[in-house]
């Protein structure tokens, strides 16, 4: 059916769709092939006719240039994401390189991508713009749809429905919690098939070939950050994910659905049991990040070396690169969390037509607080990517302030669609600068790094067929090289235990190991200081009244010792440094 003025309908209303009332005669009588009379299961009869009435979405003229412009303009930005993303990912691989500024575009389209679940009626370049923006925000190199219908490893079917919040159908999410996954649960259960294999494999590395495929799987480190990170990067799609499961949850009704010989097959009981997994992951994460970030605040000060260590070993993704604030709720990613709980709260709750105006003012000021807090605290350490967050937000609220257009605030169809236009212009020009613009800038170096092919032409240090005493000669021909080069004043033997030194004085700058026995005592000595007392520098000059000071007589002259004053100790104390 052609329209007049396909870019003007449905745009009278904030959120109801124009109608196509078809009428049919009350006496019409429509028989099958085999003589099977249909009957009207929906519409309304009147005296005369059985009305149907058949919404009309948003359109786009086909034939105006302007929307062929967009076409051209999506469908290149598309490609130019994917190849993007391809590059970026094979430098990361290759050249360990950084991903901030790649995290960056993702997560500011990706607030702009899920505009679509609050209850407004979009003009068709907006919808048509935003549903080629959800596959890259969302990007998903493995379609698993697919895959799934290919290999029949899932059959949902009472899962298998759209949800009751229509809004939540246009970014393409259902009931079913694994289509919500996409290929991230290939990536979900690669990491718990290697922990299986890791914990089974473990009992049997005395074997060597069964040793070299324990360590292939084994993931270094603490499996905490990549299960942080994971959230972090995922949190709004998982959070909507188990919103939209828990309207399956009438199912735990009947407790004959569950179990082997169930109502319902394993692929939905397997879809609705991980979608509550999620939604109480979801709702228990941001406390998780609280508490850590507020642990930092006010604990990490008290720690000791070793716990510090470990602290920061499991939780630094959520602190590492941001600047340290006074308090736990300061943070970058605990504002971050409250912004997108809130945000998809609010579209969930109040998912109704009649509270469409409470969405949109809940969203600009939701992006209005996230501005001032960027712009207040600056959180990141680097500048660069402060100003980039601040220009994203920006634009953030300018394209909120947009959705006030599509309302029945503005009186008009016309109106809507010229704010529709104007919302696509100022969203590419939002992805091209400075976000694309940023991630090909911090390619660039990269690229021409690897192009350039150059390597590391220092030879290696190798002993091969050397003896000791060759060696030994090698070892200390380079180590005199090193004195020379960087001027330092080396001893040229350590000294061992009961060795008299009584003859050989360390002078100025020289370093000089600390004996064992001297070393235990001063390890012992320091474990019973209050840790809270912090010193800027440590030097090696001997100073027999201060050790003693110490309680640490039998320290001999050359080895480490405190030397600072009280007063630089008290000048001192709020400054990181040694923890005794």
């Amino acid at each position: 059916m052609d329209f007049k003025r396909p870019e003007l309908v449905s745009l009278s209303s904030q959120s109801e769709y124009d109608e196509i009332i078809m009428k049919f005669a009350n006496d019409l009588v429509l028989n099958d092939k085999d003589g099977n009379s249909l009957v009207f299961d929906d519409g309304v009869t009147s005296e005369d006719s059985v009305d149907l009435a058949i919404p009309v979405q948003t359109q786009v003229n086909p034939d105006s240039q302007s929307t062929q412009n967009l076409g051209d303009a999506s469908d290149t930005a598309q490609t130019t994401s994917a190849i993007v993303m391809i590059i970026q990912f094979g430098l990361t691989y290759t050249l360990n390189t950084g991903l901030s500024a790649f995290w960056g575009l993702i997560n500011s389209q990706q607030n702009v991508a899920y505009m679509p679940i609050m209850n407004v009626q979009h003009p068709g370049p907006v919808t048509f713009y935003l549903e080629t923006l959800v596959e890259i925000a969302t990007f998903d190199p493995i379609p698993v749809d697919i895959v799934y219908e290919a290999t029949g490893l899932f059959d949902f079917q009472w899962t298998a429905a759209e949800p009751s919040r229509e809004p939540f159908t246009r970014i393409g999410v259902d009931r079913v919690m694994v289509n919500t996954l996409g290929s991230m649960i290939i990536a979900l259960v690669q990491v718990a098939f290697s922990q299986a294999t890791v914990m089974l494999l473990g009992c049997f590395t005395f074997n060597h070939f069964v040793r070299k495929i324990y360590r292939l799987v084994k993931i270094d480190g603490s499996l905490k950050p990549i299960m942080i990170l994971f959230m972090l990067e995922g949190y709004i799609d998982l959070l909507i994910g188990a919103l939209l499961n828990t309207e399956n949850d009438y199912l735990f009704l009947v407790a004959d659905n569950w179990g082997p010989n169930g109502n319902l097959n394993y692929s939905d009981q397997f879809t609705v049991l991980l979608g509550n997994f999620f939604y109480f992951s979801c709702i228990m994460f941001p406390v998780v990040v609280f508490w850590v970030l507020r642990h930092r605040t006010n604990q990490y000060g008290f720690m000791l070396n070793a716990d510090r260590a470990n602290f920061n070993s499991n939780y630094d993704c959520l602190y590492d690169g941001f600047k340290h604030q006074k308090s736990g709720l300061l943070n970058y990613y605990s504002v971050y969390m409250i912004r997108r709980v809130t945000f998809v709260a609010v579209c969930f709750i109040f998912w109704e037509e009649q509270y469409t105006l409470v969405q949109v003012v809940a969203n600009i000021g939701i992006s209005f607080l996230f501005v001032t807090y960027l712009v207040e605290y600056r959180p990141f350490s680097d500048p660069q990517i402060n100003n980039l967050e601040i220009i994203n937000e920006y634009a953030y609220v300018l394209l909120s302030i947009h959705q006030l257009c599509f309302t029945d605030f503005a009186a008009g169809a016309e109106v809507k669609n010229i704010a529709g236009w104007s919302f696509v212009f100022f969203a590419i020009l939002n992805l091209l600068f400075p976000n694309l613009f940023l991630v090909l800038y911090s390619m660039y170096p990269d690229i021409r790094v690897l192009l350039s092919c150059k390597r590391d032409t220092a030879e290696p240090i190798q002993r091969g067929n050397m003896t000791d005493e060759e060696y030994r000669a090698y070892m200390d021909e380079r180590r005199h090289a090193l004195v020379r080069k960087y001027n330092f004043k080396l001893r040229s033997e350590f000294l061992e235990d009961g060795v008299d030194d009584t003859s050989i004085r360390p002078k100025k700058n020289q370093i000089e190991p600390m004996p064992a026995k001297v070393m235990t005592l001063y390890e012992n000595r320091t474990d019973q200081m209050d840790n809270r007392r912090r010193v800027k520098h440590m030097v090696k000059r001997p100073d027999a009244k201060k050790m003693q000071d110490l309680e640490m007589s039998e320290i001999t002259e050359g080895s480490y010792e405190i030397d600072i004053s009280e007063e630089e100790r008290k000048k001192d104390s709020s400054r990181e440094g040694y923890y005794f």
